[in-house]
């Protein structure tokens, strides 16, 4: 599976030009580009991620898109953890437990 996180400073923000193009291809009225109403997972939003990294855009967009990546993980659960907008990834294999003994 393949989940979108920020990984520069700052949060995670999907630029408002791809925040359109997924709204319009997920038939839907509004995408926050704050994430509030799409999954990290979410195919259209991972699909229209991966062909706007391979487009040109205005200087903005494209800064903005450098601070996002793509990681793709083994299984169906995670959780992202963030530390001033950086984001890291675990899934139920990379979660550092504690082991009670």
């Amino acid at each position: 599976m393949k989940v979108l996180l920020n990984v520069e400073y700052g949060g995670f923000r999907i630029p408002d030009a791809i925040a359109t193009i997924v709204a319009i291809r997920k038939g839907v009225d509004h995408i926050d580009p704050w994430g509030k109403n799409v999954e990290r997972h979410d195919p259209i939003l991972i699909a229209t991620i991966e062909e706007a990294m391979n487009k040109e855009w205005d200087e903005e967009t494209a800064a903005k898109l450098e601070e996002l990546q793509i990681v793709e993980i083994v299984g169906d659960k995670y959780w992202i953890c963030e530390y001033d907008g950086v984001e890291t990834i675990y899934t139920p294999e990379t979660i550092p437990w504690t082991i009670v003994k």
